[in-house]
């Protein structure tokens, strides 16, 4: 049970981290506003002949098309946009295309009025963006209706609160091109006067951590439509949705934003882990950890990855994401390894060095010396070991998918089902249900492997050389193939997510025979401990007397561990001027913060 709530509570900080880390890579940019001709954008036609079709029933008139322009440019905010005026009750209603996935068939919808007194009252449909950015002078709500009828009374009762009639000069075309240009600038400025934006060296705004907390918040308490789940969305729409999001995931914040988390996860870390295990135990699985993860984050930038990020999680391990936009079989290999060959190297480096060269003559002097690097070295070698078994979604087995070759999705989703079937059987075994729970998950994961490997084959049977240069171009005849094997109702989300996987594939540099045996020895050499250790565990669970052997040798081993300490305790007890006394009330003291004597003790007490 604690490993699965271990385990939700790093769903959780995930949740919160990863999110938080994309706010603060926003930027705010200054627009440049003008009237523009160009009209609607074609993937999103259908939805503004809709909208107007509405807003013109409803007493809306007067359309006015503006264009931005950005300094700098930013993935996610509407280039193109176009406002409705009421001139019975001064409201304005701005309208640009879809910025958001996940919710692909509605408009960006804001209603605005502007008061007498120069304030501004505005409610935008199922985002929160310009809440975000409320101050007095603009007072802002995120509203939830699902039509633009019942959007409009939603604003219009909001708008009823602030008893002021509305400046009509604020519905002329200057003062629309004004509202979205000049107005919007002075509140970018404003918020960086009040400490909630900083600037960059390049001179862009971002959300300073409070305000990027606050932004998040308002994120996930801001209502959410219920009629995109599954929706059908034209395939020009999807593209460019997905081009925003391959933009906006690129996005990298600032190196003190990103050593900022790292620092708030490694502090959670020690917390947890010392409420747990114990502050000294809870260093020492840390360290470990990190030099898992460095190995991962180092490797990753060596091969060209962008955008990377290491975090610790509490109880559980650590994480380091990034992107690769000219992946190699090779690079991906090694990316994998370089996390737990560092660690299983230096963890048999200690034990080699303490049991090769250390005087163990007085084992007394070894207990004290040697035992938390014994329960170091252990933990290192645990902890890595663990990850080079090819069970998914350990490294191990992104080592394995690496080896086959990368278009061939579906071998690498039977190679999962086979190796996830035997990790459900061996964590139940021996009672890791943490690891249990995420094998089980990728199971889930397979029939998209399948429909993967399926579009990819139909791809490269069209054109050997596909992907072309133009990404736009690729992704739209992914997209299509998809599509037709996957069905015309799906997740959004998911099915961009696929897409880009299938792009992975085929742009992914297959290895050559040098790199392949380069990586298959070290691999193999790897899993030789491990195999062993596998091997031996079977054949102890199948002979009984081999048990019994084992538990008579940890028997007498425990019994000289005790006879030991009770000898040092007498001897302080009847010459306390005995050139070992201090040694002997060192030992006592290191037993009353509860680490014992046993120098394999460590292992225990990290499970």
């Amino acid at each position: 049970m604690f490993q699965i709530i271990a385990l939700a509570g790093t769903v959780a900080l995930l949740l919160v981290l990863l999110p938080l880390r994309q706010i603060l890579s926003l930027s705010f940019p200054l627009l440049r506003v003008a009237v523009s001709e160009t009209g609607a954008p074609e993937s999103s036609k259908d939805l503004f002949y809709i909208a107007d079709k509405e807003l013109t029933a409803l007493g809306f008139e007067q359309p006015i098309w503006l264009s931005r322009q950005l300094d700098p440019d930013a993935p996610g905010f509407a280039k193109n946009l176009v406002a409705y005026r009421n001139y019975k009750d001064g409201t304005v209603v701005w309208l640009n295309e879809p910025t958001n996935i996940e919710m692909p068939n509605r408009l960006n919808v804001c209603w605005s009025t502007k008061l007498l007194d120069g304030r501004v009252v505005c409610s935008q449909a199922f985002d929160a963006s310009v809440k975000c950015m409320a101050t007095a002078e603009l007072m802002a709500q995120t509203i939830d209706g699902h039509s633009l009828a019942v959007q409009w009374q939603q604003h219009e009762r909001f708008r009823s609160k602030f008893e002021c009639d509305f400046d009509p000069n604020s519905l002329t075309d200057d003062a629309i091109v004004r509202e979205d240009g000049e107005a919007q600038n002075e509140r970018t400025k404003n918020l960086y006067r009040d400490g909630r934006l900083w600037q960059d060296a390049k001179g862009i705004f971002r959300p300073d951590l409070a305000f990027a907390i606050r932004i998040l918040w308002l994120m996930w308490r801001q209502p959410r439509p219920k009629d995109n789940k599954n929706a059908e969305v034209p395939l020009q729409r999807l593209v460019s949705l997905a081009e925003q999001l391959f933009l906006i995931q690129r996005r990298e914040p600032e190196f003190k934003a990103q050593l900022m988390l790292f620092i708030v996860s490694v502090a959670l870390f020690i917390i947890l882990g010392g409420v747990i295990w114990g502050t000294e135990i809870a260093l020492m699985i840390l360290v470990a950890v990190i030099f898992h993860e460095l190995g991962h984050y180092l490797a990753m930038r060596v091969f060209g990855f962008s955008n990377v990020q290491m975090l610790a999680l509490p109880l559980v391990g650590g994480v380091t994401i990034g992107y690769n936009d000219k992946p190699t079989a090779n690079g991906n290999a090694w990316m994998s390894l370089m996390g737990p060959m560092p660690g299983i190297i230096l963890g048999w480096g200690i034990l080699i060095y303490m049991y090769g060269f250390s005087d163990l003559s007085d084992y007394s002097e070894y207990v004290l010396e040697q035992n938390w690097l014994t329960t170091f070295a252990c933990i290192l070698l645990l902890i890595n070991y663990l990850n080079v078994l090819p069970i998914p979604p350990l490294d191990g087995s992104h080592v394995v998918q690496a080896l086959l070759p990368p278009k061939r999705f579906g071998v690498q989703g039977v190679v999962i089902i086979i190796f996830s079937l035997i990790g459900i059987v061996a964590t139940l075994v021996t009672g890791f249900y943490l690891l249990t729970v995420l094998i089980v998950y990728q199971l889930f994961l397979v029939r998209s492997y399948f429909e993967t490997g399926l579009a990819i084959k139909r791809l490269v049977k069209e054109d050997p050389r596909f992907p072309t240069t133009d990404r736009r171009l690729s992704m739209t005849r992914v997209l299509e193939v998809l599509g037709s094997v996957g069905g015309t109702k799906y997740n959004p989300v998911k099915r961009v997510t696929q897409a880009e996987q299938v792009l992975q594939a085929l742009s992914t540099k297959t290895m050559s025979l040098p790199q392949r045996s380069a990586v298959s020895a070290v691999y193999c050499a790897l899993m030789v401990f491990p195999m062993l250790a596998i091997i031996g565990g079977i054949l102890l669970y199948f002979d009984p007397l081999a048990q019994e052997r084992l538990q008579s040798y940890l028997d007498q081993d425990i019994s000289e561990q005790v006879r030991f300490e009770e000898n040092n305790r007498e001897l302080m007890y009847l010459d306390p001027s005995k050139e070992n006394s201090g040694l002997n009330n060192n030992i006592m003291f290191v037993e009353d913060n509860g680490v014992s004597a046993n120098p394999h003790s460590g292992i225990g007490m990290t499970n």
